[in-house]
């Protein structure tokens, strides 16, 4: 009877607690970042800080500077027109002044007179 129930205990004790300790270590090593896996996510992270730059210059370039485009939680779009537009004086031309008045020149040639 005892030749019986050391395996019957070694399978159901024994063998269990071996298996977990086996994954439990090899979970482990998989939450370690190797330096290959840094690498990867440093390049990848290089990636999409430039995608986001040229994102950034093609909403510039597409979209004037008066519209405001929101990016929905759905993943839709939405252009909001803005009301007001803020510009430089340089834009609509040169500052200049004006007189609205009347300005008479005479001109005369008197003969056999030296002045």
């Amino acid at each position: 009877m005892d030749g019986g129930i050391l395996p019957i205990l070694a399978l159901t004790v024994v063998a269990p607690i071996a298996i977990i300790g086996h994954y439990v270590t090899k979970w482990k090593a998989m939450k370690q970042v190797t330096p290959k896996d840094e690498e990867n996510m440093g390049s990848l992270r290089e990636r999409a800080e430039k995608l986001e730059d040229r994102l950034e210059s093609l909403e510039r370039i597409l979209y004037p500077s008066n519209y405001t485009i929101i990016w929905l939680a759905d993943g839709g779009l939405a252009i909001h027109v803005l009301d007001e537009i803020t510009t430089f004086a340089d834009n609509f031309g040169g500052e200049s002044e004006s007189w609205d008045g009347v300005d008479v020149t005479i001109d005369a040639r008197l003969d056999n007179l030296l002045i």
